[in-house]
């Protein structure tokens, strides 16, 4: 959806396989690379220019160009420094988004104002 907690990498690697898993080439390949944007990354995509939406290889480059962050590794201390499990919260999703953080994925922070 092209959400700044969101991986891109990921994104185009789960893409990929989908791609490979149908038998998508050519152009029914590009058309289902537009059809499963979302959102921001919809609107993103059809304001390029029309050599980069001609081409899969292109706007998957263009794409992870645009949506990957310069240098994450602040955010993604701060964001862990900041995660709390919330009150009701289990474990298992607490201790799932620590061990994304630490791998150095994004995710939807919960925090507890004080």
């Amino acid at each position: 959806q092209g959400y700044p907690h969101e991986d891109v990498k990921s994104w185009t690697r789960r893409f990929r396989l989908v791609q490979a898993c149908n038998k998508w080439l050519g152009e029914q390949a590009l058309a289902q690379f537009a059809v499963h944007l979302a959102t921001t990354a919809e609107r993103w995509y059809y304001a390029q220019p029309p050599d980069v939406r001609s081409s899969l290889e292109a706007s998957l480059e263009a794409l992870e160009k645009h949506f990957s962050p310069f240098d994450d590794f602040p955010l993604l201390r701060e964001q862990l420094l900041q995660r709390v499990q919330l009150p009701g919260e289990s474990v298992d999703a607490y201790a799932f988004d620590i061990q994304n953080l630490s791998q150095g994925k994004m995710v939807v922070c919960h925090v507890v104002p004080w």
